[in-house]
């Protein structure tokens, strides 16, 4: 009896030892795939082995991993929306590391759409956009506002007519998550949520989950819009400029050190306000209505060496609304009596992160993130009555709330084999909330 069982142990060890012996036969080719001429990363490329029909896709950072066996010579594929598809030919005998740069081909082949009856329908629970901001979308913004593009899909449910918030399948617009390069924003939109605060030109994608949302994002009741900044071009210095009815916008981007280190800045700001003080210069008019805001987007990112990379993001956005006004009069012959008014108001977001990617192996892709995002709303109001410039009454108050979130995270992309993923991580959030301060002055 004890004899057989020891034999089907024995049994089962040899199969595991044996199945083991077979996987490890196979050789990882892994990798990065970029842009030939700016050396960005390409999230979501397709890496596709023609022979076996297997393949895999490049991560938020570009990177890949994908086992081949080592008896079999390799065709790769790799291919990317808006580029040249590349093919390669490899007898690899071991681990291999791969650098894929891929060019720029706007002129595409001709394309044949067959169609035949479906059998089965899914929901697609989750959307990529490559490059949001070269969409032809119609619109009277000097950009294309992406958060607009996200409206017009099926299961989203746009706010006010020409606002940018957006609902989810009967969800609040509070009930979103939107991160950008791993950070959390809570304020998403300039001009009574007509403008976003994201510049399409510091854009390199987006992916947009309806449903079904993975775990690493914690969970969320409606959607989330995971959002990745350009890294900047690290061989040619370019950049934009432009201006419109509402902004105006300057952006650059290039190498600090040629082929290892880059930048991004794109600033934008407002052009109601210098409109309205030209308009209030010409009138003289006392009593002036002014509103403004602005983004600032700051990227940097250096390139240690094949392992390890370094990323530190910055962004700062705020909205300025201030209204005054003043009426004087002769109250008496020895008394002039003036009303002074002061309204000022202010709201906005501010992030920082610093993120380190690091190759564990050919299978093992590590990232940390330490980040800092904040929002911080701000309401003043000024009232006083004046009698030959004494002040003989006066009411002010000033009302101020925010929020301040402390972030860490640890991600690890495990690559089993080529049909199995492993994501796993720890992230932890420290919320501060600062709900009312109020201060008043009365005399």
């Amino acid at each position: 009896m004890w004899g057989l069982v020891v034999s089907k142990y024995i049994s089962i060890w040899l199969l595991l030892f044996a199945s083991y012996a077979v996987v490890g036969q196979n050789i990882k080719i892994s990798g990065t795939v970029t842009d030939s001429q700016s050396g960005e990363k390409l999230i979501g490329a397709t890496v596709y082995d023609v022979d076996t029909e297997q393949g895999t896709v490049t991560n938020a950072y570009g990177h890949f991993t994908y086992q081949h066996k080592s008896s079999n010579r390799l065709h790769l594929r790799i291919s990317y929306v808006g580029y040249a598809t590349v093919e390669m030919q490899l007898s690899p005998k071991s681990d291999t590391t791969l650098r894929i740069d891929l060019q720029q081909q706007w002129l595409l082949d001709e394309v044949t759409i067959t169609a035949e009856k479906h059998r089965n329908f899914s929901s697609v629970n989750a959307l990529q956009f490559i490059s949001p901001g070269d969409l032809p979308y119609p619109s009277i913004k000097p950009d294309v506002d992406i958060l607009n593009v996200i409206q017009n899909l099926s299961g989203v449910q746009p706010g006010l007519e020409g606002a940018v918030g957006f609902s989810v399948r009967g969800g609040n617009q509070d009930q979103n998550l939107i991160l950008m390069d791993n950070i959390p924003l809570y304020n998403t939109g300039h001009l009574a949520n007509f403008v976003s605060i994201f510049d399409p030109y510091a854009i390199n994608s987006m992916t947009f989950y309806k449903g079904g949302f993975p775990a690493e994002y914690g969970g969320r009741v409606s959607s989330v819009l995971d959002i990745y900044m350009k890294e900047g071009d690290m061989k040619a210095y370019h950049g934009e400029v432009n201006i419109g009815m509402f902004s105006g916008k300057i952006a650059l981007e290039g190498p600090i050190v040629r082929d290892r280190s880059s930048f991004l800045v794109s600033y934008r700001r407002s052009t109601v306000d210098l409109m309205l003080k030209g308009i209030y210069a010409l009138t003289r008019d006392n009593s002036q209505f002014l509103y403004s805001f602005h983004d600032l987007n700051i990227k940097l990112n250096h390139k240690v060496n094949d392992k390890n990379h370094l990323y530190l993001s910055a962004y700062q956005g705020q909205d300025h609304l201030r209204t005054q006004g003043h009426n004087s009069f002769r109250a008496n012959d020895s008394t002039i009596r003036s009303y002074n008014s002061l309204y000022f108001n202010r709201w906005g977001n501010r992030s920082l992160s610093f993120r380190w990617n690091h190759i564990f192996s050919n299978t093992v892709f590590y990232n940390a993130t330490l980040a800092y995002s904040g929002f911080e709303y701000l309401l003043s109001n000024d009232n006083d009555i004046r009698d030959n410039d004494l002040v003989n009454f006066k009411d002010a108050f000033l009302y101020r709330s925010g929020i301040n979130d402390l972030v860490m995270k640890h991600d690890l992309d495990i690559h089993l084999n080529n049909n199995s993923r492993l994501k796993t991580g720890l992230h932890i959030t420290g919320h501060s909330f600062e709900p009312v301060i109020w201060e008043q002055e009365r005399i």
